[in-house]
């Protein structure tokens, strides 16, 4: 077991930010979020409007003015499940792609920087987590 031990990363800051494996996660973090972002912005007839009812618990409304209203305001009512599929999406796409390609030679495992393919499998990593996060996120209705 001792010979398919992880890669020590060095402790200079600056190298490990510039790690490939950290931006390549990091990107996939970014890109997951700025879909996300985009997707809530451009389709707030599907995911609503969040808003934080008279309870504290997140609400779901049609647009801002509604949310303003508070409780009375027009909520949309399947929006919470339409952003928990939505995040199981991200999660599953994420999965997917840490699984594409070969895999990695038992001597080399996750060592080798300048391979596209954990590249890619980096990326995954970080859109999977982060639509796991923003899935703890609306279910324990922390927006």
């Amino acid at each position: 077991m001792a010979d398919r031990a992880l890669p020590q990363i060095d402790t200079n800051p600056l190298q490990v930010v510039q790690d490939p494996r950290v931006v390549s996660g990091a990107m996939g973090v970014l890109g997951a979020n700025l879909l996300r972002k985009a997707l809530f912005t451009q389709q707030r007839s599907v995911f609503g409007y969040a808003a934080k009812g008279s309870d504290g618990r997140i609400r779901y409304y049609e647009n801002a003015d509604e949310a303003k209203k508070g409780d009375a305001g027009k909520q949309i009512a399947s929006a919470y499940q339409r952003r928990i599929f939505l995040h199981l999406g991200y999660v599953l796409f994420g999965t997917l792609a840490m699984s594409y390609g070969k895999e990695a030679r038992k001597d080399d495992v996750l060592s080798s920087t300048d391979d596209t393919t954990l590249m890619v499998k980096y990326a995954g990593l970080g859109f999977a987590a982060s639509g796991f996060a923003n899935l703890v996120m609306t279910l324990f209705n922390i927006e």
